[in-house]
């Protein structure tokens, strides 16, 4: 097994958080030359070697820096779609949670319409184990697409909305069902695992959308 020294692990952990911080800053200074309050326009096709072709703004940025810049644009509505996220304690195992489930697949069907995106919500699932022997109903399974072009690869996303129980006795510093943010980290059930990579997913098609970037895959 290999042993990594801890002042060396210090060392990486180091610069890990001032690569973090330095993209950051890159990404503001981006964000103060151009605004996207309104949608970006101004995108022309760009055929030269230089650009790779396919499309760039005619401001000098390029498509991905123009959707980098809306994504960060759009951070504090991340952090709040995740807020109330996780604030709907959509517990599957639970059958008295049951209806948080319902709330939580709503949530995420009217985000994803939203966005452009054609969604369907399948609701005949079936049962799954609950507590103490019973039976528990299997939350919809929301199935979505964003685009449907046949010259374009297809990439496909997965993910869960339900969460597992959590409670303050189990360890947990504060409600776990409130989103709470430290100087590195967001607090709270369903944050890692798995509702904020589901709308980390979103945010990147709104990105594209608010750029008015096409996405290079379906």
């Amino acid at each position: 097994k290999a042993l990594v020294d801890a002042r060396q692990l210090g060392l990486l952990i180091a610069i890990d958080l001032f690569l973090r911080f330095l993209s950051r800053l890159v990404l503001r200074f981006l964000r103060s030359v151009i605004s996207f309050s309104q949608p970006f326009v101004g995108i022309e096709d760009c055929k030269s070697s230089d650009c790779g072709g396919g499309k760039m703004a005619v401001n000098g940025f390029s498509s991905l820096e123009a959707v980098l810049l809306a994504l960060e644009d759009g951070e504090k509505q991340l952090v709040g779609n995740l807020r109330e996220a996780v604030a709907i304690e959509s517990v599957s195992n639970d059958p008295e949670r049951y209806p948080e489930c319902l709330k939580m697949s709503k949530h995420l069907f009217e985000r994803i319409r939203a966005l452009g995106g054609q969604a369907k919500a399948i609701s005949d699932t079936g049962t799954t184990d609950g507590p103490g022997g019973s039976r528990v109903p299997v939350s919809p399974i929301i199935l979505a697409t964003f685009g449907n072009n046949a010259s374009k690869k297809t990439v496909c996303a997965y993910g869960h909305y339900d969460v597992m129980p959590a409670a303050l006795s189990e360890g947990w510093d504060g409600p776990p069902f409130v989103l709470r943010e430290t100087e590195e980290l967001f607090l709270g059930r369903g944050t890692s695992d798995d509702k904020g990579p589901i709308l980390c997913w979103l945010a990147v098609i709104d990105a594209y959308n608010k750029a008015g970037v096409e996405m290079p895959v379906n």
